[in-house]
Formats: C-alpha cells, structure tokens, sequence
C-alpha cells in the first residue's frame, strides 16, 4: 500500500467555512455531516481508486487500485498565526462509497479541516443519513435489542440530527461556523462505521426512514435520551434550567423495576470542600468558602424533582444546580442527574435513581416495553407525549 505523504502549509488565501442555508424539510437531501475525530496531528485515509482534491490551491486528482493517502497536520501554522474561522483542506471519495479510517470503514465522503487550534486536523464524514442511523444504533443503544426499541431509537436519533441540521448550531461557541452538523460523542450523539452496522440496525433505520418527531405545533426540538430513568423521567428544565416543550415527567415501572436502578455514592467534607471552590472559581458560586470542618452544616431536603441543592453553613446559604454536582464529580461518580444529597455529620451522601441526564425516552425502558409487545410508535408516545411521529423524506 503506497502512502502519499501531505503536508499542508497555509500559504495560500484561506477558504472561509460557509454558512449553511435554513433546510426545508420539502428538499432535504438526507446526508448529514459528523465529526469523526479532532486534534488529528498524522492520519491517513486508504480505500479504492481515491479521488483526492485540495481546495488551499485548487488540485485534483485520481489514484488506481487500493491506496492510503497520508495527512500531515502537525505544525500547519505557526503559533504567530491567528486563524478565526475553520478551513476546508481536503475531500477524500471513492467511487465505491467506502473509506478506510483507523480500524473502521465509513460510507460516504471524508472532510479534512483545519482544527481550531490551528495546528492539527479534524476529519468529517459526509454520509446518508440512515447510513449514519444504523451506524449509531449500536453505539447509543445495543443491536441485540427488541426491533421496536432500536426503531424508537432511530426515530428519537434521527430528530435530534435534523434538529442540528435544521438549527446550524453545532455549540454555542461555535454556532455554523464549522463544517459539520454534529459531533460522534456524547456532547452530541455517538455513531459508529460500518463494521457498527447489522442486518437489524440496517432494518430498524430503513422502517423508519425519513421519520422524526415534531410538536404539536410542527415545531422541531431536540430530542434525548439517556440510558435508565430510575423510574420516572425528568423535564430539560429540572436538569439545564431551561424548558423545551412537549417534556413531561413520565412514569417507567419496568426501569423502577430492576435491581440495579438505585446508586449512592459518599464524598467527605475535604473533597466537597474543593466542589465549592470549583464552583466559585466557574462563576457558580458569588464569594469563596473558607474550610468546612469547622462549621455547622446543614443541607435542606432536595429530594423529588428539585434541581439545587441548599447548605446552610453556619449562618449562610449556597445554592448548588445538581447539575454541576456531574460536571464536577463526573458521570461515573454522579451516574444521573435525579439524586438527592444528604450529610451524615461527617459525609455528604449522594443517593440516586438511574443512569443518565433523565430526560426523554429512557433506553432500558423502550427495552422492557419493547419485550412487552409495546411498537415503536407507542413507546415514543408513552415518553414523549408531547410529539408526534412525521415523515419529512
């Protein structure tokens, strides 16, 4: 296999990233836009009869027979070089729809771009979108499930990508500005390759192809999905503050059911003692706390859907989002966002419900429900009673 070694030096005028019209959804071409991978230094890209072009200085070419094209973006630009908007470098194709990345095969087109800190690169798969569902259903659920689970999934999946296609927001620190619409990670949703893909996930995105959920109001929102509720879901504005319509507080018996929903977890008073300084140093909290060990504490009841949590110490109150307590702590720590705290006198203990954010469909219910005979369309309807299924493609 011969490599083709490239290494790219801005010289040239640098391409800004365009902006990406509003989609109706009467002509979406359903192809959508990952990032596979960032902060790439050297990578190489290998498939048959490669067509390779470079947009820095307008070139184009073809290669025969199986291939593997290098990328060098170790040092792209000095450090005296500012670049405020992303670049395009390079597209890979290959007239059999199949490239080579790492230890996986993706369908579609590859994006080389110029990473942010201009000295490495990003790579973004351009592919179908119920190529990119199917790859995803493995990854954010599991294939072996129930063919009705992992076709709520797809529907729930396929929402949330038409919603970042739809809103051009990739982040807020971003906006458009990029050449993806998504991420593959769990900021956004996490999809796979084609190795990811089976007969069932294949099966599962083709039967509900082209469908989403929208509101009541043919409004189109994200919508989530968590792994186990713990019993009943939560709204987006008991775990982000904000709220999104068509989010209710769902009751999940079969979730409730399992054994292994309960978690509790123990932080000793040093430890929360550098939670509050974390916080304040992030703007979470108005004024530093000083040492904890020698002051009273007290925390009020914070259980049920409540989304701060209240310690009085000594005479004075903090006021804490439960949602920082997983920014902090972490997921494996903090697994869910519906937990409670207490303190013992010489611990705070954190006992909880689940694993996730809580909001939305909950994954190892679809699952149950799923088993129980309960269609795609109901399963939906039971955690996101707010939405309707709509075919847009």
């Amino acid at each position: 296999m011969k490599f083709l070694v490239l290494s790219f030096l801005l010289s040239f005028n640098l391409w800004a990233s365009p902006s990406i019209p509003i989609i109706q959804f009467s002509d979406f071409t359903p192809k959508i836009r990952v990032k596979l991978a960032d902060k790439l230094k050297r990578f190489f890209i290998s498939g048959m009869d490669l067509s390779r072009k470079l947009f820095l200085n307008n070139e184009s070419k073809n290669f025969n027979g199986l291939k593997a094209i290098r990328f060098n973006c170790d040092g792209l630009v000095k450090d005296k070089f500012r670049i405020e908007k992303n670049v395009l470098l390079a597209k890979i194709e290959s007239p059999t729809g199949f490239l080579n990345f790492e230890k996986d095969r993706f369908r579609g087109s590859m994006n080389v771009t110029l990473g942010a800190d201009g000295k490495s690169c990003e790579l973004i798969n351009e592919t179908h979108m119920e190529d990119y569902i199917s790859s995803l259903l493995s990854k954010e659920m599991n294939a072996a499930w129930p063919l009705e689970a992992l076709k709520a999934q797809a529907v729930a999946a396929r929402t949330y990508a038409m919603y970042k296609i739809k809103s051009q927001q990739v982040s807020k620190e971003t906006g458009h500005d990029v050449f993806y619409d998504l991420e593959s990670s769990e900021k956004h949703q996490v999809s796979g390759g084609l190795y990811d893909t089976t007969d069932k996930t294949d099966l599962a995105a083709r039967e509900t192809e082209g469908e989403i959920l929208v509101g009541l109001d043919g409004s189109v929102t994200p919508i989530f999905f968590h792994a186990m509720c713990g019993g009943t879901t939560l709204r987006p504005d008991q775990v982000w503050s904000h709220p999104v319509k068509g989010y209710d507080n769902v009751p999940c018996p079969t979730c409730a059911a399992r054994k292994n929903h309960l978690w509790n977890r123990k932080v000793t008073i040093s430890r929360f003692a550098a939670f509050l300084d974390w916080a304040v140093e992030n703007g979470h909290l108005d004024q530093k706390i000083s040492q904890l060990k020698n002051k009273k504490i007290k925390v009020l009841d914070n259980k049920g859907p409540k989304t701060y949590v209240r310690i009085y110490l000594d005479d004075k109150i903090v006021i804490l989002k439960k949602v920082l307590f997983r920014k902090f702590f972490g997921r494996v720590e903090i697994p869910s966002n519906n937990f409670y705290v207490v303190f013992d006198g010489k611990n705070f203990l954190m006992n909880g419900n689940g694993n996730g954010h809580g909001v939305g469909m909950c994954q190892i219910g679809a699952h149950d429900l799923a088993k129980k005979g309960w269609d795609y369309r109901k399963i939906l309807k039971h955690y996101l009673p707010g939405f309707e299924i709509r075919k847009v493609y």
